[in-house]
């Protein structure tokens, strides 16, 4: 499908759309209580959470395939070794070239695996409850350590290393806490206490890193939007830091009430940002900073290069427009501009890549392929931008 792109002034009001690392979370404690959600929005990847938690409620029979959620991959095989399930694990190929090596240290503590890629045969029952896994590729299965914890009436997390992406642990204790879970979360360590969880019914929150691509557009092209329906931002770095940074890069932003409040340039500031322990901000950041007359620094991005694409070339498709982009091996310094050009660009079947593209098409125009990656996380994208002024047509 390609998303065809014409200058347009993003305003309005929406409802952000659905969290869906929060919508993975809570779909994922099913296992551990009640949980009932309310209009549960069903993009790609919160299917995938709901395939994988009734591939363990019924006994795990067949193939688990999932789509392309590498968070729910990630956290599943840990509790799926608390369950002692055993069975086989396959994806779509975007996901089969996501590497499991960190996984692979479960094997200390009685899970076995097959491969380090999917498709994997994964078999055994975790053993332990004081466990030591490596931190710098991944937190996901880290998060998962916490739900086989706390099926396994509580036990230790030790990190090596620096732990990277630790927001996405601390959101995953931030959420499981709310509904009883006793956890603390240290610079190398998780202590997690045997709990018990209360149900959980109600709508999950919205994501503040989906509707910053709209706060972006609209700050971008002099429009002023509110999105509602956000959670009160915790006290840590994380997705909802956003907002935050958008001001800090001279965007006049600010929350609310369960509320963001985009109201155009305020005044263009030269900044630089570190990603590492939320590194899907960087192309948030980047589809902002393709569009300013300043220089924007991204550090810690070494990891964007093993997502769902390798997002550093999604962020260099920006050039195409006429940014100027350099990349080295932890940074990227982008310089935008408002005298952008019409380009014909590719997502590369990334859903954050597309998104961001679609910042500098509504500034000067353009012609967006593979425009359906926003399914992965997002299918009301395209419906929602041209419901805020974006002059969008699909074909």
């Amino acid at each position: 499908m390609i998303a065809e792109i014409n200058p347009s002034i993003i305003q309005g009001s929406i409802k952000a759309p659905q969290s869906k690392s929060i919508a993975i979370r809570l779909i994922l404690a099913s296992v551990l209580t009640d949980i009932k959600l309310e209009n549960l929005a069903l993009s790609n990847d919160v299917l995938d959470a709901l395939d994988a938690v009734n591939y363990i409620k019924g006994g795990c029979k067949g193939i688990l395939k999932l789509r392309g959620s590498a968070t729910t991959l990630r956290m599943i095989i840990p509790i799926m070794g608390a369950f002692g399930c055993q069975g086989i694990i396959d994806g779509e190929s975007q996901l089969k070239s996501r590497p499991l090596s960190a996984l692979l240290e479960l094997r200390n503590y009685g899970i076995e695996f097959s491969s380090n890629h999917l498709p994997i045969k994964l078999y055994g029952k975790l053993r332990d409850t004081e466990i030591e896994v490596d931190g710098s590729e991944s937190s996901q299965h880290i998060s998962g350590l916490i739900y086989s914890l706390l099926l396994m009436g509580g036990g230790k997390i030790s990190i090596k290393g620096k732990m990277v992406s630790k927001s996405y642990v601390n959101l995953t204790a931030h959420l499981l806490r709310s509904i009883g879970a006793r956890i603390k979360v240290f610079e190398n360590q998780i202590e997690v206490e045997d709990s018990e969880l209360k149900p959980y019914r109600g709508s999950v929150p919205g994501d503040y890193l989906l509707s910053s691509f709209y706060a972006a557009g609209s700050a971008l092209t002099g429009g002023r939007l509110e999105i509602t329906g956000l959670y009160e931002p915790p006290p840590f770095f994380g997705d909802h830091s956003i907002v935050d940074v958008f001001k800090a890069m001279g965007i006049r932003s600010s929350y609310t009430n369960s509320s963001w409040i985009v109201d155009g340039i305020e005044k263009e500031v030269d900044s630089e940002f570190n990603v590492e322990d939320a590194i899907d901000t960087a192309m948030s950041i980047a589809a902002v900073a393709s569009g300013l007359n300043s220089t924007i620094g991204i550090e810690g991005t070494s990891r964007l290069r093993i997502k769902e694409s390798d997002r550093v070339n999604g962020i260099l498709e920006l050039a195409k427009f006429g940014v100027k982009i350099e990349v080295h091996d932890e940074k990227i310094r982008i310089n935008g501009s408002k005298e952008l050009t019409r380009s014909e660009v590719n997502c590369n079947g990334d859903h954050r890549v597309g998104m961001m593209l679609s910042v500098p098409s509504v500034m000067v125009g353009g012609i967006i392929r593979e425009a359906e990656c926003v399914n992965k996380s997002n299918p009301s994208f395209w419906d929602t931008l041209r419901a805020l002024g974006g002059d969008v047509s699909l074909k």
